[in-house]
């Protein structure tokens, strides 16, 4: 998570990660993971409590941030490659017009390189082809 934190663009993201089950998961050195970390701009376009009400409850939390995790690596490299997420979404990982994309997001920051995985930055929240419920939908 430090990777994450240092490379300024997702500093939402990294508060969400300390406040959940995933932070003790994605510092362990056991495993390698990708994320598909939302930027800050992407957070950005949510109504304003809802990071707040994120936070307020954690199962509600780790939901939400295990549809950005996968349990592997997964590299940006020009081949189509499935993953399927934690969360258990289907994505489709590609490069169009020399841009990675997963699924329907766009990845403005690709391949960064952090000791357990990999991070991609995606310009959106909805990258899974689902609507983000309102957390008063328990996600």
């Amino acid at each position: 998570i430090d990777t994450a934190v240092s490379a300024g663009v997702f500093q939402v993201w990294s508060r969400l990660v300390a406040k959940s089950k995933w932070l003790q998961v994605l510092s362990s050195q056991q495993e390698d993971f990708t994320l598909f970390a939302p930027t800050d701009k992407a957070f950005a376009t949510l109504p304003e409590d809802y990071i707040a009400n994120l936070q307020a409850h954690s199962s509600m939390l780790d939901r939400f941030l295990g549809h950005f995790i996968v349990p592997r690596m997964a590299l940006i490299s020009g081949d189509d490659v499935r993953q399927v997420s934690v969360a258990g979404d289907d994505l489709l990982i590609r490069t169009v017009n020399d841009r990675g994309m997963v699924n329907s997001a766009k990845i403005t920051f690709q391949n960064i390189l952090a000791t357990n995985g990999i991070i991609h930055g995606v310009d959106t929240i909805q990258i899974f082809n689902t609507q983000i419920a309102s957390t008063s939908d328990g996600l």
